[in-house]
């Protein structure tokens, strides 16, 4: 319907930007540094990924909990009408995919700086085969809650296919990725189950 599409629209809108600003800051400024560390010394270049992985996944699971937590009193506060109803889960749930394309940016740009590009094409094309197929299922099923499962899936579905590419060109990665990841999926479930404990979710 027009009146949940528009809510949607707004709720992308209020996560997309800020992540936009942190993901360009991946390109602009840690891009061009760890390609120059990696032409140079790959050791140096491992050590500044790692601690760019370790900040990029902290500055993930600030939206993770933010989103969660923050975001219903920060969506009251705005003191939108009845046609906004559905927007504080949105921005909840939003939140949690955000924060994995956070958590995604030093991976893809290690790789970009490595000149391995066709590993990000092929997380591309998987990321969208799954928003298709996953979107097409459980829209039909679920409705737009059931479509929330693809798009927060849809990007980490795709990380996976960027990992033969990380331990290829950046020898040592994977496990700073492993060890990552554990935190991050770990405090996002952690996020969610303090929001549920909090105010438990309401799709209407």
């Amino acid at each position: 319907p027009a009146a949940q599409f528009g809510c949607f629209a707004f709720a992308s809108m209020l996560v997309t930007t800020p992540v936009a600003a942190i993901t360009q800051l991946a390109s602009q400024v840690f891009f061009p540094t760890l390609a120059s560390s990696i032409r140079d010394d790959s050791q140096k270049a491992l050590r500044l990924y790692t601690r760019s992985k370790w900040a990029f996944t902290a500055i993930a699971l600030c939206f993770a909990w933010g989103g969660m937590i923050l975001g219903p009193p920060l969506i009251a506060l705005l003191g939108l009408g009845g046609s906004f109803v559905g927007l504080q889960w949105m921005v909840q749930l939003l939140g949690l995919r955000a924060a994995f394309e956070i958590y995604c940016s030093p991976t893809t740009t290690v790789l970009l700086a490595s000149g391995a590009t066709r590993y990000s094409s092929m997380a591309n094309v998987v990321r969208l085969i799954f928003l298709v197929v996953g979107l097409f299922l459980t829209l039909k099923v679920w409705g737009l809650q059931g479509a929330f499962v693809a798009l927060i899936g849809a990007p980490f579905v795709a990380y996976f296919t960027l990992m033969p590419g990380v331990g290829r060109h950046m020898p040592g990665a994977l496990r700073v990725e492993t060890a990552s990841l554990v935190v991050l999926i770990t405090g996002s479930a952690l996020a969610t189950a303090a929001a549920w404990y909090i105010t438990p979710f309401s799709f209407d």
